[in-house]
């Protein structure tokens, strides 16, 4: 297959790949995303879609792997680093995953995507305080970020201090009195039970 050929069945297998993935086909979407990802390894977005299912069906190995390769290549990408701490967090290793964030964030500290992570980690850690306050750092990069917005109306549900007055007021501040708040919405995460975890 000439190079033009191999990219149309790599885009080919990514769009069924992701089709299947969110239909709730895991299993089907990892075995194509797994095939594009064989005919195109140094493809960012078909790595993270790959190690998206892998960690959605229990592969929780192969989607190390997945991303240790990409990141290899990739190093600054904040998509890849999420994927990473969530491989962490379903491993139950919660020190593990802050110190992936830590890092890639004394990298790359205006990552809007890494900030809103972080936050939510602290999230689970039961650092309500300090979720709060990164998730409002990364809201002043990205006032449209649902990630964060998820975390910060998560982390008033905890956090004693955090009215819904106030909470609305930080809304505002950030996406305007006119435009409705996202839903929230937690995507792989779903160690997002939002229970303090412990360290590993």
């Amino acid at each position: 297959m000439n190079g033009s050929a191999v990219s149309r069945t790599v885009d080919a297998l990514l769009r069924e790949g992701r089709r299947l993935f969110d239909a709730g086909l895991a299993a089907d979407a990892r075995d194509l995303l797994g095939r594009a990802h064989a005919m195109a390894p140094e493809h960012e977005t078909c790595a993270r879609w790959l190690a998206d299912a892998q960690l959605t069906d229990g592969a929780l190995d192969e989607a190390s792997d997945t991303l240790a390769a990409a990141l290899g290549r990739a190093p600054a990408s904040p998509e890849l680093v999420v994927l990473q701490s969530e491989v962490a967090l379903r491993r139950g290793a919660l020190g593990a995953a802050e110190a992936i964030l830590d890092a890639a964030i004394a990298t790359s500290g205006t990552s809007a995507t890494l900030l809103a992570r972080r936050g939510y980690v602290h999230l689970l850690a039961g650092n309500y305080r300090a979720a709060s306050e990164l998730v409002e750092r990364s809201l002043t990069l990205d006032p449209h970020n649902s990630a964060a917005h998820s975390t910060l109306i998560l982390a008033a549900s905890y956090d004693p201090s955090m009215t819904t007055a106030r909470l609305k007021q930080r809304q505002r501040r950030w996406i305007g009195p006119q435009t409705p708040a996202p839903v929230p919405t937690f995507d792989i995460a779903d160690s997002a039970t939002a229970r303090p975890l412990r360290r590993h």
